[in-house]
């Protein structure tokens, strides 16, 4: 049966590197919203804010392409991993939706940074800012707190992935595998 993995959380807490890692070893294709952004509209140049206005917007349109693609795959049989963030009520709806489609074909990891260590996420944040072409408009650990604020946590049945140090990338894949049982 077909799985659709999604590996969600906050901004920096690893699930991007994460599922490319998964996804790397089991052979499975990795789609995450940023990616579809980036098809979509281009880098946003860190210009736009993260909260309000036209980010929002283009973000809404890739999270329901993202979710769709998600269902098209389902369907067809074909195991895929998404990434995002899923920490509005409104995305998680759309998640449960997906998740109560086919019980059991959907496995949720949420992945947290399990500290409110400020050199961390700073750490974190100034290697995505080296990213010049990542479409986040997150551009300081102000807005990182905003985010983080706001967050709620899901609904739903996920495991809980801790991505803090010691906990390399790979390690965390690796857990996640173990979790999928591969």
């Amino acid at each position: 049966m077909a799985k659709i993995i999604v590996l969600c959380g906050l901004p920096l807490s690893g699930k991007t590197t994460i599922a490319r890692i998964v996804g790397k070893i089991l052979g499975i294709p990795v789609l995450d919203r940023d990616d579809i952004f980036r098809f979509l509209f281009g880098s946003s140049g860190k210009v736009e804010s993260t909260i309000g206005g036209m980010y929002q917007f283009k973000t809404s349109v890739c999270h329901y392409l993202l979710m769709l693609i998600a269902l098209v795959q389902l369907l067809r049989g074909k195991d895929l991993i998404i990434v995002g963030v899923f920490t509005r009520p409104k995305r998680q709806k759309d998640l449960g939706r997906l998740y109560d489609l086919v019980p059991g074909t959907v496995k949720i990891i949420a992945c947290y940074l399990g500290c409110k260590d400020e050199r961390e996420i700073l750490r974190r944040l100034a290697l995505r800012n080296q990213d010049s072409d990542h479409p986040g408009g997150l551009h300081d650990i102000k807005e990182y707190w905003k985010i983080a604020e706001a967050a709620q946590p899901l609904p739903m049945r996920a495991y809980s992935l801790d991505t803090k140090a010691p906990n390399t990338a790979e390690k965390c894949a690796w857990k996640v595998i173990k979790y999928l049982g591969r």
